[in-house]
């Protein structure tokens, strides 16, 4: 509750084009709206923002994710988010979430981050036991356990390419077709057409 307290965390979602985009996002995220602002004025709010809450003595998170499929114009702004200081300290603290492509990106002399300055955490995709773990997580937290059969949600798990939006979207799907089928049960049978949708 205290590391919530001291920091307020923003949140920018890639794909983004340039630094507009980044600075809309990140304004939102901070319950600014960025109106009709001009970049600059973007940029000028943002600064604003981050040096009143520095001044609560409370830092700003700039989480980033999808960062991977930022473009050039949209990295120059994650450069100056990087190199943005007060009293010669980063003003924000980054961090940025993407595939491995991601760190061909920081370790680019475009960027201007030196390795030595990047903490760099690597998770591994989740095996068949997480994503049937997160399955049958999802499903209890809104009910449903009766509806999906065990084989049903392994055929979900399985046919999600280790990622867990995936297995989202398939649960989604299967669901929708058990309802629009007049079925009681997702079994294995409809996973699969769910998923082939």
């Amino acid at each position: 509750a205290r590391w919530a307290a001291e920091r307020v965390v923003l949140s920018c979602r890639g794909p983004k084009d340039d630094a507009a985009a980044v600075l809309a996002a990140l304004l939102l995220s901070a319950d600014l709206a960025p109106w009709e602002l001009s970049e600059v004025e973007q940029r000028n709010l943002f600064t604003v923002f981050v040096q009143q809450r520095r001044s609560q003595n409370r830092r700003v998170v700039v989480v980033i994710d999808d960062a991977h499929t930022f473009e050039p114009a949209a990295w120059d702004e994650i450069s100056r988010l990087l190199a943005f200081s007060i009293d010669r300290k980063p003003a924000v603290d980054v961090l940025l979430a993407g595939n491995a492509t991601l760190m061909e990106r920081i370790g680019s002399a475009a960027l201007g981050v030196v390795e030595k300055d990047v903490c760099v955490h690597r998770l591994d995709p989740p095996s068949q036991p997480d994503l049937m773990a997160y399955v049958e997580w999802r499903l209890e937290r809104f009910g449903m356990t009766d509806l999906v059969s065990p084989v049903a949600a392994q055929r979900i798990a399985k046919l999600s390419g280790e990622r867990y939006g995936a297995v989202d979207v398939r649960g989604q799907m299967a669901l929708l077709l058990l309802r629009q089928l007049s079925l009681e049960l997702v079994d294995g049978r409809v996973a699969g057409q769910g998923a082939a949708l």
